[in-house]
């Protein structure tokens, strides 16, 4: 038999190489999404990575809990070791100075920045307002389960609410506004002669090409508008929950690096989606 580090590289570059070559096969024969910026191939990769992710939940429904945890253990060695999240925000809730510069950490910059990029995905402020304070709802109805969805009021209302997600809603509408008002005028690089005008076009090749206001709410939509827009809700508190329930059942902390790779890919995914 082959030494356990042998095994364990031949099995990741396997598995490395099985996603390369998805993605090329992303790239050659999948179709293109509603975006185009920085070039459609890239969003066809992203189309490969969520076929792989879902190919790899299928998987993971026919298997056993330990052999996931095992599973994940293999992937990220400082998993073992690990147990749940059993943080409690609830402890003290006096309104003090103290209290609130305890809650403030490196994820209250993680609300405001996920906030402006959602609100930039949804583009209505009555659709995000919504959204965020039905989160806060969930949390709410799932912190028998969870320990730290257990928040102090002012944690919720003033901190998550109003200061972070609130201010996230605002960023994001107002580049919305921006990118809806822009003059676009795209030049091709061969018709730049100056290396200035080069890097600023390779620059805005990073842009939308164009920006399209969206409404999703209408005086005289259909039951079924208003149904799917509620079904959009659901799913969308659905997906939130899913990112606290993974890594408590799985035994994943919060930084740790899995959660933010899965994030991003569920952003990768969810942008075209909901366009």
């Amino acid at each position: 038999a082959l030494p356990i580090s042998v095994t364990d590289s031949n099995v990741w570059m396997g598995i490395v190489f099985v996603v390369i070559v998805l993605e090329v096969i992303s790239i050659l024969a999948f179709p293109n999404g509603p975006f185009i910026r920085p070039h459609p191939a890239i969003w066809r990769m992203g189309f490969g990575l969520s076929v792989a992710y879902m190919l790899i939940l299928i998987f993971a429904l026919f298997q056993k809990y330990q052999d996931i945890v095992a599973a994940l253990q293999w992937l990220d060695p400082s998993l073992v070791g690990e147990g749940p999240d059993l943080t409690d925000y609830a402890v003290d809730c006096s309104l003090t100075l103290a209290n609130v510069r305890s809650r403030i950490d490196v994820f209250i910059l993680g609300h405001l920045i996920g906030w402006i990029l959602k609100a930039m995905v949804i583009r209505d402020v009555i659709l995000c307002w919504v959204n965020s304070i039905m989160w806060e709802v969930t949390e709410v109805a799932f912190a028998h389960l969870l320990a730290n969805f257990n928040e102090c009021w002012w944690d919720i209302w003033i901190l998550d609410i109003l200061l972070c997600n609130g201010l996230g809603i605002v960023i994001g509408l107002y580049l919305c506004k921006k990118l809806e008002v822009r003059r676009l005028n795209w030049a091709s690089f061969k018709d730049l002669r100056w290396p200035r005008d080069k890097i600023k076009r390779a620059v805005l090749q990073f842009t939308p090409e164009s920006w399209t206001h969206v409404r999703w709410l209408d005086p005289s939509s259909t039951y079924m508008r208003y149904a799917a827009i509620s079904i959009f809700v659901i799913l969308w508190q659905v997906s939130e929950l899913n990112t606290f329930f993974l890594k408590h059942i799985f035994l994943i902390p919060t930084t740790n690096l899995i959660n933010t790779y899965r994030l991003v890919l569920i952003g990768i995914m969810a942008a075209p989606a909901i366009r």
